[in-house]
């Protein structure tokens, strides 16, 4: 019997499978900076999106006037943008939307919603939102109704003084088929 045979494809084999798991590790390596980089790039790609209409400081809110919701899925996705014109920076501002008024039926609070993140507003500068905004389906709500929504932006900081006077705007919903 030849056992130096058999020794030799032992040492190959071990040789191959060092070889196998160095390549793949680095392929993995690889494949994880390529999806960090681009997560990188999404992130900036959203957060220096334009704002189509930038708050100001005699517009603190500015968002789109008017709105077509879909009857079926009455969900929307929104930009928005608030102005901070106080003397400091606002910390954990949202944005909420109250005293929606349909031209069909009346709405409760349970109605609708408007989610949104909370951000940091730098003193004299704007930042902006995307806003997801919602419509029970179960809502007395049809085809062809106007709804007007009133937004605010609030904070989440019981710290944060009060830095504006009242910033709201409003929001026309047209709903569709």
């Amino acid at each position: 019997m030849n056992k130096k045979g058999g020794m030799e494809l032992s040492i190959n084999a071990i040789v191959i499978l060092i070889i196998a798991m160095v390549v793949l590790g680095i392929g993995i390596l690889f494949i994880r900076g390529l999806f960090s980089k681009s997560a990188e790039k999404l992130t900036t790609a959203i957060s220096s999106q334009e704002i189509a209409n930038p708050a100001t400081p005699d517009q603190p809110i500015a968002a789109d006037r008017e709105v077509l919701i879909s009857r079926t899925n009455p969900t929307k996705t929104i930009k928005l943008s608030v102005f901070n014109v106080g003397n400091d920076i606002a910390k954990g501002i949202i944005v909420n939307m109250s005293n929606c008024v349909s031209s069909g039926a009346s709405l409760s609070i349970a109605d609708y919603s408007l989610r949104t993140s909370e951000q940091n507003i730098p003193k004299n500068s704007y930042v902006g939102y995307q806003a997801i905004v919602k419509f029970n389906p179960s809502a007395n709500i049809s085809q062809g109704d106007t709804i007007v929504c009133k937004i605010f932006a609030d904070t989440t900081d019981s710290g944060t003084a009060q830095f504006w006077t009242d910033p709201s705007t409003t929001i026309t919903f047209t709903i569709g088929s």
